[in-house]
């Protein structure tokens, strides 16, 4: 994913880093916030009733995000550590 058409910077989404540009510091709060809207979005539309069923339901990588599922391809580390520094902390701001 790249977001040189955002903000005109460059380089991968995944990969930038918090910086004291404010424009930087608003592009951080707006993928945290795509982050939680893509991997929440079942409970919004009404396909999962509860956060605990969402914790379960296959077809997001949010099970990957709060810990009871591992696959290959989503990079959990880099999508974590836009919350905080520990796990603990991390899943209970992406929540």
């Amino acid at each position: 994913m790249r977001i040189a058409a955002m903000e005109g910077s460059v380089g991968a989404a995944c990969c930038s880093r918090i910086a004291s540009n404010p424009s930087q510091l608003k592009t951080q709060y707006y993928l945290e916030q795509l982050i939680r809207y893509i991997h929440l979005n079942p409970v919004r539309a009404g396909v999962c009733s509860a956060m605990r069923q969402l914790d379960r339901y296959p077809w997001t990588g949010h099970r990957g995000i709060v810990g009871n599922d591992s696959r290959g391809f989503q990079e959990l580390k880099q999508v974590l550590r836009r919350f905080g520094k520990t796990a603990e902390v991390t899943r209970e701001k992406y929540r």
